[in-house]
């Protein structure tokens, strides 16, 4: 057996680790994703930051999104694996004891049963174990597919002819062995069928780890496939074409791709080199006051997990530029490349920071006049310098004025992630609105229903969206008879899952509110700034206008965000399972989910009543 080809480089030199010193050498395949992803940093934190004075986060398992999604992600593996061992495809074989982690990686006598299994022709190989010494690189891939099986169980996968090529490594005859990994993700198709671009999620990731796992193959097998693939939820192509079974289609990377003009090798040795620095020499290097390197500068829209304050802190102190609205990392390092290193620079104008367009450039520009504007000195307790421009022109019928009624209106939602898999291969879990949150003004004073699913279930969703329309149509024939009072709210969410919901509910003739779109109908065609908000989302403007004394409410406790929220939702019904209350609001999350919504409702009503005053 080709044993040098996992233990030995191509010249023929030992080069498999046999000490923790030496594995710091060889990388994972999933330890490229922070600096495929354009957020180094992360790997320098994790190696280095608390000795460098920095603070992991307390997390609340409870509401925190990526361990439900790691949570999540290994429960869809275990029901795929599940469902192919019953399609009688063939033996399906086990590598290791299931515990997983590095300890199983990089085990040797794992690796080579990976070749044993393979040279035996086994039909599926479960988390393989793959070296590549010539790179210093190693994974494990969730599926090795011999390519007869994967041709027949993925239809267009593999055509016949590609099916039969043989590996000269392996003593099965015209056959060879694919990656299939699988990701608990919808697939982005593009029209070719292979895996899309999109730099919006993990594509580029999860591309660079199937390149590793795809060239590691290639020395055990002596073929290299052309194409590695990912198995998915289901998949969408375009805006038109969809499916919501596992089974359905395959999403193919191909090996030798070069995702915006860059290949996948380069990319993977590049993250590659990048992990082995950080572990040798990240001890020299400083993230304050200045970052001595160009990747520990953060990416302030990423995902930072327990380390959400320590980036916040990072990007504060150093005015990173992709804390501003529509500066992304790419465009940050365009503008470092000028010398430009902080949004504070005067040169960080939108046209350097590549931001362009009738509309999107005026708004860049107002936000970063304002952040560089200085309050007055003193600074009085209310500050109506900080909030641009002097007067809104924009719309003024729509808003200005204050009508006898008006709700202030904010949805928290469930989507579908919460899947028990019980209908695999199809996608299962079940979205809808769990909460409704209303808010108006009688009698000159703040009035606060929130509406509550008793469990989370269609029947539920219906009950309280009932419940929120009698309460409405009572508040307005009560205050303002005859009127048709707006339902305001924040971006598109309420308005997009309100007809999600009524498509769920045909037989309900609900009436369409009178929706008003604060942010898209006021706040960005008026070019609204605040100074120390650096985008246009409510969380950030308000707290910016709370900060300066111009509105009363601010978050205090409960889920960070909407996500947060939800994940919360899925706890909070799962301890209603468990029989520790008869409906979602007797937990006390639950009831900090509440008070979260209504800071939601009431900073938008304080957010407008201000803009009517003052501009």
């Amino acid at each position: 057996m080709p044993i040098n080809e996992i233990t030995h480089d191509d010249d023929g030199v030992q080069a498999a680790p046999s000490s923790p010193q030496e594995w710091d050498g060889w990388v994972s395949s999933s330890a490229t994703r922070n600096h495929v992803l354009g957020d180094p940093l992360m790997d320098w934190l994790d190696r280095h930051g608390e000795a460098k004075g920095f603070v992991r986060d307390e997390v609340d398992e409870r509401t925190d999104y990526k361990q439900f999604i790691m949570r999540k992600g290994l429960e869809f593996e275990r029901a795929v694996l599940g469902h192919l061992r019953g399609l009688g495809v063939g033996t399906a074989l086990a590598i290791g004891d299931g515990s997983g982690g590095h300890r199983e990686a990089q085990d040797l006598d794992l690796a080579v049963a990976t070749f044993q299994a393979m040279d035996e022709g086994v039909a599926i190989i479960e988390q393989g174990v793959l070296w590549d010494p010539q790179h210093s690189t190693y994974g494990r891939p969730d599926l090795l597919v011999r390519s007869d099986v994967a041709a027949s169980l993925f239809p267009g996968s593999l055509s016949q002819p590609e099916a039969s090529i043989a590996a000269p490594g392996l003593g099965i005859g015209d056959l060879h062995y694919v990656v299939v990994d699988i990701k608990f993700i919808t697939l982005d198709l593009l029209s070719s069928g292979g895996l899309g671009n999109s730099t919006a999620g993990s594509n580029l990731a999860y591309k660079v780890q199937l390149h590793i796992y795809n060239r590691a193959l290639a020395r055990l097998q002596g073929y290299l496939p052309p194409r590695a693939f990912l198995l998915g939820r289901g998949w969408k192509q375009g805006t038109r074409a969809s499916g919501d079974s596992c089974m359905d289609k395959l999403a193919f990377v191909e090996h030798h791709e070069a995702p915006s003009s860059k290949a996948l090798s380069e990319r993977a040795d590049q993250a590659a080199d990048w992990v082995r620095e950080v572990r040798s020499n990240g001890h020299l290097w400083d993230a304050l006051p200045e970052p001595s390197r160009e990747e520990l500068r953060p990416n302030a829209a990423g995902d930072h997990g327990d380390w959400k304050s320590a980036v916040k802190d990072i990007v504060e102190r150093t005015g990173e530029l992709t804390a501003l609205w529509q500066v992304s990392v790419n465009k940050r390092r365009e503008a470092n490349a000028m010398g430009i290193a902080s949004w504070q620079d005067a040169r960080a104008t939108p046209e350097n920071l590549g931001v362009t367009g009738p509309s999107l450039a005026p708004r860049l520009h107002a936000l970063l006049e304002a952040n560089r504007s200085q309050p007055p000195e003193p600074c009085p307790p209310k500050d109506l310098t900080a909030v641009r421009p002097s007067r809104i022109e924009v719309a003024r019928s729509q808003w200005a004025e204050t009508p006898p009624l008006e709700f202030f209106v904010d949805f928290e939602t469930v989507s579908n992630l919460d899947d028990d898999f019980s209908n695999i291969p199809l996608k299962g879990g079940q979205p809808l609105i769990f909460m409704i949150g209303c808010g108006h003004i009688e009698n000159g004073r703040w009035h606060f229903e929130c509406f509550t699913a008793d469990q989370l279930a269609e029947p539920e969703e219906a009950a309280i969206i009932d419940r929120w329309h009698v309460h409405m149509a009572a508040v307005r024939d009560r205050v303002s008879p005859g009127a048709d009072p707006r339902a305001i709210h924040w971006a598109h969410h309420e308005r997009t899952e309100y007809n999600t919901a009524r498509d769920r509910h045909p037989d309900k003739n609900w009436e369409t509110p009178n929706w008003f779109d604060l942010l898209n109908e006021v706040v960005k065609p008026g070019t609204v700034v605040v100074r120390g908000a650096h985008n246009f989302g409510l969380k950030s403007m308000a707290n910016a206008m709370h900060k300066a004394g111009l509105i009363d409410t601010n978050w205090t406790e409960g889920p960070a965000d909407g996500q947060g929220a939800m994940v919360g939702a899925w706890t909070c019904q799962r301890d209603l399972a468990q029989g520790r209350a008869q409906q979602l609001i007797d937990l006390e999350l639950m009831q900090q989910i509440r008070s979260y919504n209504e800071v939601d409702c009431k900073v938008m009503f304080e957010i407008l009543q201000y803009l009517r005053h003052h501009h």
